[in-house]
């Protein structure tokens, strides 16, 4: 029966009788390991960014189709669908605000 090659060998002879360590095998192994799991590790993030841009733009377009139905069709309102417009206020005419915006108490 022949001997299992195990990494706690620390010396193999090669048939032309030079001495060889397992060491350099084991290291190159984990090197190997260790670079298979970063670059799965890119692929997944990668994947995830791609699938999640693909969300935000499947949902973007659902809002405008929507808005558009709703007969609120914006077409400058595209790409700025978080930004409040406030242009359409004229800047000559003074803010007022309200002082007291919470009703009266109505006792039951």
């Amino acid at each position: 029966m022949g001997k299992w090659p195990s990494s706690s060998d620390q010396n193999d002879q090669n048939p032309d009788g030079i001495m060889t360590s397992t060491f350099g095998r084991d290291v190159e192994s984990v090197a190997f390991a260790v670079l298979l799991f970063l670059a799965a590790g890119i692929v997944l993030f990668i994947s995830c960014f791609f699938v999640t841009k693909c969300l935000q733009c499947y949902k973007a377009r659902q809002r405008r189709l929507r808005r558009k139905a709703l007969g609120e069709d914006d077409d400058d309102d595209d790409d700025d669908d978080d930004v409040d417009n406030d242009v359409d206020i004229d800047e000559d005419e003074p803010q007022t605000t309200i002082t007291n915006s919470s009703p009266d108490l109505v006792k039951v």
